[in-house]
C-alpha cells in the first residue's frame, strides 16, 4: 500500500484529516475523512449546545437530544476533549462515560 498525504501537523495539533484516516491505508480513507469533516462541525456545534442545556450527559442522552446517532457522537466527544471542549466527569450511567462542557 502506499502511504497517503497528511499534510503537516498545526500548532493547535493534527488536521481532522490527519487524525481520521488511517496512515498506510488506502486514499479512500483520506477521502472519507475529508468528507467527514464537512459535517463535523455541525455535529459538534449541537453536542455542545445539547451538554449546555442538559448539563453533565452521556452519549446516549446527548443523541436522543440532537437526533445524532449513538455512534456519531461518541466518535465527536474524543475530538471535542482534546479541543478542550468537553471533559469526562468519572461517572458512568447504562454502560456510558457522563460528559460535560470544559
Amino acid at each position: 500500500m502506499t502511504p497517503i498525504n497528511l499534510g503537516t501537523i498545526g500548532e493547535t495539533g493534527p488536521s481532522f484529516t490527519r487524525r481520521h484516516c488511517r496512515t498506510n491505508g488506502p486514499t479512500t480513507s483520506e477521502k472519507a475523512a475529508v468528507r467527514a469533516e464537512g459535517f463535523y462541525k455541525g455535529h459538534c456545534a449541537k453536542i455542545e449546545s445539547a451538554m449546555r442545556a442538559a448539563g453533565p450527559c452521556t452519549a446516549k442522552d446527548i443523541a436522543a437530544r440532537t437526533g445524532l446517532s449513538v455512534e456519531q457522537v461518541a466518535r465527536r466527544l474524543p475530538d471535542l476533549k482534546e479541543a478542550g471542549r468537553v471533559a469526562l466527569n468519572g461517572q458512568e450511567r447504562e454502560g456510558f462515560r457522563v460528559w460535560m462542557v470544559s
